[in-house]
Parts: C-alpha cells; structure tokens; sequence
C-alpha cells in the first residue's frame, strides 16, 4: 500500500490491515511558491509573499492548503497574508490552474504538482526549513493477506525493497519528489547504543539466504534472532546453528566508537 498521506497508513496499522515493521516513509513533497512561467513579481519567497498583488491558495480542507496556512503561521504572516486578495481554489488543481494561466501573480502547490507543469508555472521557493512542524510524507509498506501464497508475498517483498532503491527514487525525483531520509533524534541513538553494548553484545552481522524468504519466515527469523542475541534482552556472545542455506556475515565495531 502507497500512502499519500501518514494518516491512511496509521489507520491501516491501527487496524492491523498493513505490518507495521514493513513501513517506510519513502518519499517527501515539499510545498512550493510558484509564479506564472516568465512572470514578473516582487516576491522572492514565501517571507515577502504579502509584496504580490493576489495570491492562490487551497481552502482550509484540502491539505496542501492546511500546510501553506501552518506557514503563515509559523512565520508570522499569517494575519498580513488574510488581508491580501486571494483567490481561493477548491483543490490544488485549480490553484495550479490559476497560476499557469497567470489569473494569479503567486500560489502555493506540491512540488510534484509544479513539475507537472513546468512549462508554464516557474518554482520561486521552497517552504523555509522549520515552517511546517511535520513533513509531507509517503509511506509504503505491506498488506496483511493471509490468502496470499509464498511466491505472491516474495513478489511483494521484492517490489517493496525496489521501490528503495535508487534506481526508482531516481524516477520518483523525476516527477518532483524528495527521498525521505529521517534524522534520527541524537538522543535516541545514544540510548540505543548504550543498551546495545551495555548488554555485553557487539555488532553481530547479516544474515544472508540462499533462496527468497516468505515475509512470515523473515519475521520468524527476525524474531528469533532477536530474542537470544539482542544486546539488551537476549545473550550476547551465545551460539547460533544456521540452516544449510542460510550465511553468517560479520561486522564488527569497536564499542567506544559507537
């Protein structure tokens, strides 16, 4: 499942109807401000936008203008922006619209929605870093179907890992979308690793398979694993017996570098 939005994704997790553990958010959108292509306008991004003449904007229920009012407002231009003329459009497709057809001097659209068009409407900038508290995120991960057979969940599996790659986000970027790299918070790596190697453990490796592995063997495998060699709950430095067609790699790190 390709999710638009986190929260169609949250639902089905909620609801068990998607696994939890094959959730990636692969893709971000940024909100743009763009122009008429070869426009004229004072505005230089979305700190000057009051300087425009008109503006085009979504209503309050479609998200991207949801977004572009949560600038404002962490800006603090939101009361100066109300006082503009504004043409309010029912969707982000009559907002483009407005623009491209130069009925507006500015507007704020997606990225992807901008590229779309890119003869006829020109990017004057991006959302300034921290204006938006969450990012426009597109997460895709697994169903749950119990119906499917081994082949068919390997099939996913392996779309699921090619949508990784950089092979298709490289066609993603193409149609203006950002590969989504999450920053890990500094304090929760720490954490990590002090219970990682508190518990005696060092970096144990990859386990590698000869053949394709269903999603319900991985998890087992993944399960299993985890439980007796984990650094934090399982035995460190214990003994594991592999199956005939399953590689132990090692990778190794010195614990004060960690």
């Amino acid at each position: 499942f390709f999710s638009a939005a986190t929260k169609q994704m949250d639902a089905l997790v909620d609801e068990e109807l998607a696994k939890k553990d094959s959730v990636v958010d692969l893709l971000e959108n940024k909100v743009v401000l763009i122009k008429p292509k070869g426009g004229e306008t004072k505005v230089t991004g979305f700190e000057n936008i009051t300087d425009a003449a008109n503006i085009a904007l979504a209503g309050e229920d479609v998200p991207v203008g949801q977004y572009a009012r949560e600038i404002f407002k962490n800006l603090g231009i939101e009361d100066d922006v109300n006082k503009m003329e504004i043409n309010e459009g029912k969707n982000v497709t009559e907002v483009l619209a407005s623009v491209s057809e130069g009925s507006n001097e500015v507007g704020i659209v997606y990225a992807t929605d901008a590229a779309s068009v890119a003869d006829k409407v020109d990017i004057i900038a991006e959302a300034p870093e921290g204006s938006l508290k969450t990012p426009v995120l597109y997460p895709v991960g697994l169903t749950e179907d119990k119906e499917a057979s081994d082949s068919e969940a390997a099939a996913a599996d392996a779309f699921l890992a090619y949508l990784q790659t950089d092979e298709a986000l490289k066609v993603f970027e193409e149609y203006g979308f950002t590969p989504y790299k999450a920053e890990e918070k500094a304090e929760d790596a720490e954490e990590n690793a002090e219970g990682f190697f508190k518990g005696g453990a060092n970096c144990a490796g990859i386990l590698k398979s000869s053949s394709p592995l269903t999603s319900k063997e991985k998890e087992t495998l993944k399960s299993g694993w985890n439980s007796a060699f984990s650094g934090n709950t399982g035995t460190p430095n214990g003994v594991a017996v592999l199956d005939a067609d399953l590689d132990f790699q090692a990778v190794t790190v010195n614990p004060s570098d960690a």
